[in-house]
């Protein structure tokens, strides 16, 4: 892994984060306005609150249960963990409940995801090419990538055009082409990205996708390791590329999205049954789903001896459903082909599951009282009830 002297705390992330100890902010087309970088501090800083809360559920189900407050946080993160990642628990009523020896996997492997975002977040690095002097990069505009068609002339790193004995080369005599992507251009990266042909020439604007119009909120960049090839006997080189995330303009709005940090989340009555995708922080939860992405993409290779000894996790993260009702199937094996340990490769897993957690260990006061408290609430069927609901 790559590392570095951590910056913070976990407890300082989940206080004071800057976004720019994270992440190299792009200065060109895809720049972040003053107001912008605001929004992503306090979306940051809410990365650490969740990250601590994800930390504390896991803490908590390990936990004997004392009969207090600690066995009834750990009641709830096990009950949390079943339903948003099908892991199940052996004596969770005696001294050591743990993971059954038939899900355990899937709680390794969910440590191993939740533990890269940790690490990325205090300072720690994480692992992927193009990253031994440089931060991943956040862009907050579409407009920093231009598609082109497969056909269209190359660029070189330099950003000039590939001149080979007085021949322009097209970029699909320097790439492989694809059917299913097309090439975007990011110039002030000088590289390319391969992105699926349904996006619209600005990555922010509106597409269709098997019939349906939609728009990104977040995307992530993985990067790719150095690549060459040869044309007319001649090289072409390119260096390897660092990740990066890009966050659409609809992210930053508060007139969109009603909840868009953490502190706009109000008290939910559980007789509402509200599901819990009405009370996602837009810009909070985006850039965490896209951290997910971002830093459970590569691993080291075996033996490696710098940063770019890397290749493609197999358990990178990676989107499977958004939706809360399908992740909770995904969670039971329920969902079409997947297995339950697949909950562990999916981005919004992870969302709804410490938004659950993070939402019960949240004190709201009874309406016109200033020292009475309502009973904490959760997510377990992916709607809110109190704490200790019975199906």
């Amino acid at each position: 892994m790559l590392t570095r002297t951590p910056l913070l705390t976990l407890a300082a992330v989940a206080q004071a984060v800057i976004i720019e100890y994270r992440f190299d902010l792009l200065t060109g087309a895809g720049s972040c306005s003053d107001d912008y970088v605001t929004n992503l501090d306090s979306y940051l800083e809410d990365t650490g609150t969740l990250i601590t809360s994800f930390k504390d559920a896991m803490t908590a189900a390990l936990k004997a249960d004392d009969g207090g407050t600690a066995g009834r946080d750990g009641y709830v993160a096990r009950r949390l963990f079943t339903s948003w990642f099908g892991i199940q628990f052996t004596n969770a009523l005696k001294e050591t409940p743990a993971p059954t020896s038939e899900t355990k996997a899937i709680w390794t492997q969910m440590e191993a995801a939740v533990d890269n975002v940790y690490d990325f977040l205090v300072g720690s690095g994480m692992t992927g090419p193009g990253l031994t002097d440089d931060l991943p990069w956040l862009a907050c505009s579409g407009e920093f990538a231009q598609r082109y068609d497969w056909d269209a002339s190359a660029f070189a790193e330099d950003g000039e055009e590939i001149d080979i004995d007085d021949e322009i080369q097209s970029i699909n005599e320097i790439f492989p082409e694809s059917d299913s992507t097309v090439p975007y251009w990011m110039s002030e990266k000088k590289a390319y990205e391969m992105l699926e042909d349904y996006y619209a020439d600005n990555l922010c604007d509106a597409f269709t996708l098997n019939g349906k119009q939609d728009t990104l909120a977040g995307l992530t960049f993985p990067g790719a390791t150095a690549y060459s090839t040869t044309v007319l006997g001649s090289a072409v080189k390119y260096l390897a590329k660092a990740p990066g995330i890009l966050l659409c303009p609809r992210v930053f709005s508060t007139t969109t999205n009603k909840i868009n940090v953490l502190s706009d989340i109000t008290y939910q009555d559980p007789d509402s049954k509200a599901e819990i995708s009405t009370i996602i922080p837009q810009g909070s939860a985006t850039l965490l789903h896209e951290i997910f992405h971002l830093v459970n993409y590569w691993t080291e290779k075996t033996g490696a001896t710098d940063a770019s000894d890397v290749v493609v996790s197999s358990a990178k993260v990676v989107d499977i459903s958004y939706d809360a009702r399908k992740c909770l199937q995904l969670a039971q094996g329920s969902l079409a082909s997947y297995q339950a340990i697949d909950s562990t490769i999916n981005s919004q897993s992870y969302i709804f599951f410490v938004l659950s957690y993070w939402y019960y260990q949240q004190s709201f006061l009874v309406a016109d009282t200033t020292d009475q408290y309502e009973v904490p609430g959760t997510f377990y069927m992916g709607y809110v009830v109190k704490w200790n609901w019975k199906e």
